[in-house]
């Protein structure tokens, strides 16, 4: 995300923290994640993200583009004339995603499903 976001995606505004990164390696892992798909301010390793789950995409205006993007892996995919409600709206509901346990654990080459309950 660029150091400052327009206005009707600055989550600042409803006093969340924001930390600006240009690089997927800046991110921290299961970080609620807001990538700005526009020009010039698009990551631009965004396709080597491995935290796609926790991230939304913002400034994706082509419909087919958002359901590209949802399939590849990123939590949500917006236009850029979503409201700062409803982008916060996902945000937390991202952030709740990350406190949940997780369905697989990896243990050296074990692999538990605690859904199931086997490995």
């Amino acid at each position: 995300m660029a150091a400052s976001p327009p206005g009707r995606w600055d989550l600042r505004l409803l006093d969340w923290r924001m930390t600006p990164a240009f690089r997927s390696s800046d991110i921290s892992p299961a970080t609620p994640i807001m990538l700005d798909w526009r020009i010039g301010g698009r990551c631009p390793d965004w396709a080597d993200m491995a935290e796609r789950r926790h991230a939304i995409v913002v400034g994706v205006e082509e419909a087919q583009a958002r359901a590209d993007l949802i399939r590849s892996g990123f939590a949500d995919a917006l236009p850029s004339q979503v409201a700062l409600v409803e982008l916060a709206a996902r945000m937390v509901k991202l952030e709740g995603l990350r406190k949940m346990v997780p369905r697989h654990r990896t243990v050296g080459p074990l692999r538990l499903d605690l859904f199931y309950r086997d490995g």
